[in-house]
């Protein structure tokens, strides 16, 4: 986090490459999960016009074929926040389509990012001053 008096020269560069590092990294993310959104859509309509019925993957659907190891990975996470998954979050998600979670965390992430952006470089003209 940062501090509230100005920053050394050598500090204010490592705020700033921390600050660049985060935004690189939402905006890989965001990008990712926008890209696997568009080839979940693709799926989805490639399967629907073989099928020809409409075909939707659900998030549900696809977690079935995630392998046991990586949930595995996954569940000293999931045991944290289990209550509030399994009340809120997960009857209501499960049932969505992949595209669609896919492509709301994807633009949440890019959003986010410039969000972050306005901060950052709002706190960089404070502390110059």
């Amino acid at each position: 986090m940062g501090r509230a008096w100005p920053l050394g020269p050598g500090e204010q560069y490592r705020e700033r490459d921390r600050s660049e590092m985060i935004r690189f990294i939402c905006r890989l993310v965001g990008v990712l999960a926008l890209a696997a959104a568009a080839a979940a859509l693709a799926y989805d309509g490639v399967t629907s016009v073989f099928a020809e019925s409409l075909h939707v993957s659900s998030v549900g659907a696809v977690w079935e074929h995630i392998p046991s190891g990586w949930v595995a990975a996954l569940q000293p996470i999931v045991e944290r926040l289990a209550q509030l998954w399994r009340e809120m979050i997960q009857p209501y998600v499960l049932q969505q389509p992949v595209w669609l979670v896919l492509g709301i965390a994807g633009a949440t992430l890019l959003w986010a990012k410039e969000e972050a952006t306005e901060r950052t470089q709002e706190r960089l003209r404070q502390s110059v001053r």
